[in-house]
């Protein structure tokens, strides 16, 4: 999905993030994924600083906490703010349903 001139909807935008990264082609992120992206396309060679970049990037868009970021989940928390503070709000209900389970 090449980018034009034109105004990008979320989606739009979404789905260029997603299909630059997507190492194998599934439609989602991985945290490997992210990593290997930014390490040999992008050539960043802080072995550490693109991790802890790639487990900020899963921490704040993985919303199901399901190891993976779809493009879904890339709409809720970065393109649109009504559904990123959705998100952002979904997100700590499960962290705290978590924390009561342990």
């Amino acid at each position: 999905m090449a980018m034009s001139n034109m105004m990008q909807t979320p989606k739009d935008m979404a789905g260029y993030e997603i299909e630059r990264m997507d190492v194998n082609g599934d439609g989602k992120l991985s945290k490997m994924e992210f990593i290997e992206f930014h390490m040999f396309k992008m050539g960043d060679d802080n072995v550490e600083e693109v991790d802890k970049e790639a487990e900020e990037f899963m921490k704040e868009h993985d919303v199901d906490k399901d190891g993976f970021v779809d493009g879904q989940e890339l709409i809720d928390t970065k393109h649109d703010p009504v559904k990123a503070l959705e998100a952002t709000q979904r997100r700590a209900k499960l962290e705290e349903a978590q924390a009561q389970e342990l």
